[in-house]
């Protein structure tokens, strides 16, 4: 405790006290404190420090998963400003389940954070209460579709599917299909899949194929197993859209196993321009969301709401096409 410091520095409480939260003391008095917090082991209890002040800098983030390479770049670029701004980042991973997404937020609020990101806008009825109370302030994070967020920074996803589908069309394509993952629940990558029908009906394609799998950490398999069920049921498909880079990498290798030739016979078109698309054979095209911008967006709306200084409302921070092998070249 700070007592116990205090004791073994042979200073008063105190002035423990105002070393750990940044003020003034002598260099001498500092530098016996600080030896005495080493020696015992004292780490601050932010909790208390909270509860006894209204003000607080810590921000919080809920995700779906840490393991998608898409989150992943996200939460590095948020977690890199926000602490050269003096804040920490909490973050928690919600599965795109409301219920759990609720519970993150619950344990958060312990900690009196004045920020907190959310991705996309399926929510509980107390979280929907809670973001309607303005108590705290929320930003929605990746979709801009839809929510009732005050500000959110993101991506226009039905655009992104729309501009995927015209790209494939764009390069010789004719028969397309969509494999996403889990689109029950990841609306945005469901938003997507809406967007690229759009594109082939005006394509005059009626029924277009959205294949949804199961949300797995293997992937590969995944994608494996969605390129089999087309090849048997739309053997003509000589295009894909995925719903992210690791399905579209499952696709290639599928295809190499497979003995299809890429992109001659089959185009595939990924999303989140991972690492894992350069190392890919053939390398992989795909959609740069851009996602150190939006990270950057989205940490600076969190400072600006904890310092009541509010960014647009809306911020749409874009995407571009990465043209790599795994696509023919553009023809128009």
């Amino acid at each position: 405790t700070v007592r116990d410091v205090a004791k073994h520095a042979g200073v008063s409480s105190s002035l423990v006290s105002r070393y750990i939260r940044g003020l003034s003391v002598s260099a001498k008095r500092a530098a016996l404190i600080q030896q005495s917090i080493d020696a015992l082991g004292y780490v601050q209890n932010f909790m208390a420090g909270n509860l006894s002040s209204s003000s607080s800098n810590v921000v919080g983030i809920v995700v779906p998963y840490i393991d998608d390479t898409f989150y992943a770049e996200v939460l590095q670029y948020v977690q890199d400003y926000i602490r050269s701004k003096g804040y920490w980042l909490q973050i928690a991973c919600s599965g795109y389940e409301p219920q759990k997404e609720e519970e993150a937020i619950k344990t958060m609020l312990g900690w009196n954070p004045k920020a907190i990101a959310l991705v996309g806008a399926k929510h509980t009825s107390f979280v929907n209460k809670l973001i309607q109370s303005k108590q705290i302030s929320f930003v929605q994070i990746t979709d801009l579709v839809t929510g009732i967020c005050q500000v959110k920074v993101g991506l226009n996803q039905h655009k992104i599917g729309l501009e995927s589908a015209r790209y494939l069309y764009s390069t010789g394509c004719k028969h397309l299909a969509y494999v996403g993952m889990d689109l029950q629940k990841d609306h945005a990558a469901k938003h997507r899949a809406e967007g690229f029908c759009e594109a082939a009906k005006q394509q005059g394609d009626s029924n277009p194929i959205v294949l949804d799998v199961p949300h797995s950490i293997n992937s590969f398999n995944l994608a494996a197993e969605a390129l089999q069920k087309l090849r048997l049921t739309h053997p003509n498909v000589d295009g894909i859209c995925s719903s992210d880079d690791n399905l579209a990498v499952g696709l290639l290798l599928e295809c190499k196993r497979a003995n299809i030739n890429v992109p001659e016979q089959l185009s595939v078109v990924g999303f989140g321009n991972s690492r894992l698309g350069y190392a890919a054979t053939p390398t992989l095209t795909t959609i740069d969301p851009y996602a150190s911008m939006m990270a950057t967006e989205v940490a600076k709306s969190l400072i600006g709401e904890v310092n009541n200084f509010p960014g647009e409302e809306v911020m749409e921070t874009g995407f571009r096409i990465v043209q790599r092998n795994s696509c023919r070249s553009n023809v128009q």
